[in-house]
């Protein structure tokens, strides 16, 4: 499945691998599925979606959990599960509270904490180039409207 790479045949899989990315994320891009930060790409949400509908994602379920959640103080907690396309159950938690999202989005905190869970399980299922390091919600600065230089922010 992977060639082994060795030193005769490294830049022939460095290019194979860089057009494959470009290809990704070109794909990604035309659907709306990628975020420019700071003059890199992020996949986002829809990105996530995308893939997760072209491969096979069988179910997603997202809750809040209740029990450690401080409502009070804005602090949200969510766990996510999604089954593969061969059964297969994965799941994972992320956080959301007004100190790790941007300001313009302070006030959907239980929504972002449920999106970032969905975000964070996906991207262990999930294939291709740059899915499995971080989606752009997960990022505090993705939606802070105030930041200057994110001029590019989707």
């Amino acid at each position: 499945m992977f060639e082994r790479i060795t030193n005769e045949n490294y830049n022939e899989v460095k290019t194979e691998f860089n057009n494959e990315k470009m290809s990704f994320f070109a794909e990604l891009g035309l659907m709306g599925g990628i975020t420019m930060l700071h003059n890199r790409e992020y996949i986002n949400h829809e990105g996530l979606q995308y893939l997760a509908k072209k491969q096979g994602i069988r179910a997603q379920r997202v809750r809040l959990i209740t029990e450690l959640c401080r409502p009070a103080e804005n602090f949200w907690i969510a766990e996510a599960t999604v089954i593969d396309k061969d059964g297969n159950i994965y799941m994972d938690v992320a956080d959301a509270s007004p100190q790790n999202v941007g300001k313009a989005i302070a006030n959907a905190c239980p929504r972002m904490a449920s999106t970032r869970a969905t975000n964070r399980c996906l991207r262990k299922v999930l294939t291709g180039p740059g899915v499995a390091l971080v989606s752009a919600e997960e990022l505090p600065e993705a939606f802070d409207s105030s930041d200057p230089d994110l001029g590019g922010v989707k």
